[in-house]
């Protein structure tokens, strides 16, 4: 068998896996948003969407059942475990933690606080999460809602504050919403039995002394503090950091 016998099968072979890895993502949009960058909606060859943030991924769409081992239903768990019947969100890329809640208890009022109006329409076209009748969006910077929640008509406390305040750029979490005086804040806007969840990356030395940092500081301030560590089948790695001052059995 000569060269040529070997190595243009393996050339076949190579063209072939580029064409197909191709393939296994179709940009189905992608647009400039002057508040987030470059956003894009990918569907996988699972039927899958996939939302993106200057590259980085930010959401998926729940139907493939994989859902269940990411960090977006773990959280969801969690949220549902203290059986709530409002929920903060602060962030909300293509909602797959509100589809998910919505899923398993379609009774939780949901509120969402996202800075980027681009984000909220590719959501709501791409992701339909405007089908979620539970669910009220309010387009406003989080940082500033939390500081002044009557000035946007929240009046009330909530169950579960989950904050979930990713970017498009590394550390690709906002370094504010790690610091004393916000925690402060969100602190303010839950009842005496509610919790705080961050949702925080867990990819890089970075990310991890970010979140060592945050956990250090809720444990100053909170009775109960848990992380849960998630790898989702999708390659991400997250953990899950709530903090409470009631146990829940």
């Amino acid at each position: 068998m000569n060269s040529l016998e070997i190595i243009v099968p393996l050339l076949v072979a190579l063209t072939m896996l580029l064409i197909l890895n191709k393939f296994r993502y179709i940009k189905l949009t992608e647009i400039q948003s002057r508040v987030s960058g470059k956003i894009a909606v990918f569907k996988k060859w699972n039927g899958e969407k996939l939302l993106t943030i200057n590259g980085f991924a930010q959401s998926v769409s729940v139907e493939d059942r994989s859902i269940k081992k990411s960090y977006w239903y773990k959280i969801s768990e969690l949220a549902l475990k203290r059986s709530p019947q409002n929920i903060l969100f602060l962030g909300l890329g293509a909602g797959s933690m509100n589809q998910i809640i919505y899923s398993l208890n379609k009774e939780v009022k949901q509120t969402v606080i996202e800075l980027d109006p681009s984000i909220i329409d590719i959501s709501q076209e791409f992701f339909e999460i405007d089908k979620i009748k539970s669910l009220k969006i309010i387009q406003a910077d989080a940082f500033k809602v939390i500081r002044d929640p009557k000035k946007f008509a929240l009046n009330l406390k909530f169950d579960v504050v989950i904050i979930d305040l990713y970017n498009g750029e590394p550390p690709y979490v906002s370094p504010y919403s790690s610091q004393s005086a916000f925690v402060t804040q969100i602190t303010k806007l839950i009842t005496p039995q509610g919790c705080l969840i961050f949702n925080r990356p867990d990819h890089s030395p970075e990310a991890r002394q970010i979140n060592q940092k945050l956990i250090n500081y809720l444990s100053s301030k909170f009775k109960i503090v848990e992380t849960y560590p998630v790898t989702d089948p999708r390659g991400y790695k997250n953990n899950a950091v709530v903090a409470t001052n009631f146990l829940i059995h």
